[in-house]
């Protein structure tokens, strides 16, 4: 009887599985690890970019403004006071606009034009939303009667408002109930990937401030 040299006994498949086994148990551990990083990469700058969304927006329109036009309080509607009140979470105020529509924001008097998009004297208001971890952006008419509501991002998880002076003699920021001087802190987070839990919450914290020369 002749012997088929051709063929392979059962110990080489046996083998042979076994190697296969591992090369595709390795290359699957390489992928689900690779995918894992590459999605807490993409939460990371998501987490980021809604803190600077915030951030950049929200500054922007505060510089318009001025320091007698500006409100802060926190998140129980009490007056921002270093002291008593110094979480500051909402914020109202005002910028120049062209009201009267004749190409400038001052009226027939000379007197700057304070509203917002919606109408003279309108306040626009930024504030935390601390159940749904969001900022808000509204319009409020000069009665402080919301008009208009907007998310502006979602996944924050701390929104605080203070107020500060220089002070020059000692070329440091000090505490102020005046607010000439607001500095300004965000901060987004995320705690699940695709579903999954994360043990340490992804966070990103970004601070601004914001002054006005009079």
């Amino acid at each position: 009887m002749l012997k088929n040299n051709n063929a392979y006994t059962l110990a080489e498949l046996l083998v042979s599985l076994a190697i296969f086994s591992v090369v595709i148990g390795s290359l699957m551990t390489i992928l689900i690890s690779q995918n894992a990083f590459f999605s807490r990469a993409s939460a990371s700058v998501e987490v980021g970019a809604n803190a600077r969304k915030v951030m950049s927006l929200m500054v922007k329109e505060l510089r318009l403004s001025k320091v007698d036009r500006v409100e802060v309080y926190d998140k129980n509607g009490n007056k921002y006071d270093k002291d008593t009140h110094p979480d500051g979470a909402d914020i109202y105020f005002k910028v120049p606009i062209d009201c009267d529509n004749d190409g400038d924001r001052f009226d027939v008097n000379g007197n700057i034009e304070w509203g917002c998009e919606g109408g003279l004297e309108w306040f626009i208001e930024y504030y935390f939303d601390e159940a749904n971890k969001r900022v808000m952006r509204r319009l409020l008419d000069a009665s402080k009667i919301a008009q208009s509501e907007t998310v502006i991002a979602n996944n924050i998880s701390g929104f605080l408002i203070q107020g500060f002076h220089y002070n020059f003699t000692n070329k440091i920021y000090e505490p102020d109930s005046a607010c000439n001087v607001l500095r300004i802190t965000i901060t987004s987070e995320r705690d699940s990937i695709s579903g999954r839990i994360l043990d340490t919450p992804l966070t990103y914290t970004l601070t601004n401030q914001v002054s006005w020369r009079n």
